[in-house]
């Protein structure tokens, strides 16, 4: 399998939260994507949580999607780094 990289966008980062409706960063964020599209990317989400003493991770992606039951004693954070 052959990995690439690409110039990233961080601009969206330099948007302040309390100043920034939640409609500019959707739209900025479009854009970015809108941007990503002619170099064979796609979209994975992730996602880690805890609750009560279940821990888990999961990854969707096109075709694909996987979820992973982690040790009882991982936090929050590590789940969200497997994921």
């Amino acid at each position: 399998m052959a990995f690439f990289f690409t110039f990233c966008r961080f601009f969206i980062t330099y948007l302040s939260k309390v100043d920034t409706s939640p409609d500019t960063f959707q739209s900025k964020f479009l854009e970015v994507c809108e941007g990503l599209q002619d170099h064979y990317l796609y979209h994975i989400y992730t996602d880690g949580s805890r609750m009560n003493s279940l821990v888990g991770a999961a990854a969707a992606g096109r075709n694909v999607s996987k979820i992973l039951r982690i040790t009882d004693k991982a936090s929050v954070f590590t789940a969200e780094l497997v994921a």
